[in-house]
């Protein structure tokens, strides 16, 4: 991500001799230090679920939403029945409903926060 420049550029510097990106690593460490400082951890596994139970929900609403028509896939790609990602989808929103409530609003309010600089980013170039 800072290659295509929606990051910091000094994120994805690596270090020198084990070519990892230390300066994201190190990053990514402080904020997930900074959150499990600042609730228990049923309050921040709701958060985690909420995040990943709304990445599942979005893929599959993608794959219904960018659903090729009935021609043959082109070579590498592959298709699944529509009923999977419907499917999907439910049963992506009941399990939300069983996220708590703040745990939901934790998880809206770090999305934000990371639309946000996502937003400060692009329009800054």
């Amino acid at each position: 991500m800072a290659n295509q420049q929606l990051l910091p550029a000094w994120l994805g510097r690596l270090h020198s001799s084990r070519v990892t990106p230390r300066s994201a690593v190190t990053a990514v460490f402080l904020i997930s230090a900074a959150l499990a400082l600042t609730g228990t951890l049923r309050f921040l596994s709701g958060a985690t679920s909420a995040f990943i139970l709304s990445v599942f929900l979005a893929v599959n609403l993608s794959l219904v939403a960018l659903r090729p028509g009935e021609h043959e896939p082109a070579e590498g790609q592959f298709r699944i029945p529509l009923a999977i990602p419907v499917i999907a989808v439910f049963l992506s929103l009941g399990l939300l409903g069983f996220v708590p409530a703040e745990s939901m609003l934790r998880a809206g309010a770090l999305a934000a926060v990371g639309l946000g600089l996502v937003l400060f980013r692009l329009l800054r170039h």
